[in-house]
């Protein structure tokens, strides 16, 4: 059975080059945050986040209403995970961008990331002629999260850089 977004979807391969096997590096998330009012409310905040197995620092910043995530190496991320933590906390997850580097890698004209663990990542099709000139050429990438938490994860570059 066809994934329903697949007619809108090209799958995208972000993968580190290190050991075998490799896969795309989430370095951080980025999450808006409304409700982000007082220090009380950004210190719950930074609380529920850290409280995910996947998260190794939280910075939570009232200014722009913002929270920054690192990860763990190799974690896998789960929007709606972060999601019901930034609710938890009182608060609703306005967006949500991710910064993440590898190589780019397309397989039979379509971009595709190597099976493993983590993150199963597709790019929109106006999004992917963006990496068409990165092919085999590790990058940092910034994405908005534009899709339901269901694999794929769909995302929306916002800027792709060689590394």
């Amino acid at each position: 059975m066809r994934h329903p977004l697949a007619p809108t979807l090209l799958f995208a391969a972000i993968c580190i080059l290190r050991s075998a096997p490799s896969f795309a590096q989430i370095e951080e998330v980025r999450i808006g945050v409304d409700g982000l009012t007082c220090n009380l409310c950004a210190a719950g905040l930074e609380r529920s986040l850290r409280k995910l197995d996947s998260v190794s620092s939280v910075q939570v910043a009232l200014a722009d209403e913002t929270a920054i995530v690192k990860l763990k190496s190799g974690a896998a991320f789960d929007p709606d995970t972060f999601r019901a933590a930034v609710r938890n906390a009182g608060q609703v997850a306005r967006d949500i961008e991710l910064r993440l580097s590898g190589a780019v890698q397309r397989q039979d004209g379509r971009y595709s990331r190597r099976p493993g663990a983590g993150s199963s990542l597709a790019v929109g099709r106006g999004s992917a002629a963006r990496l068409e000139s990165h092919v085999g050429r590790v990058v940092r990438v910034r994405a908005r999260v534009s899709s339901p938490a269901r694999p794929p994860l769909e995302l929306e570059l916002t800027d792709v850089s060689a590394r």
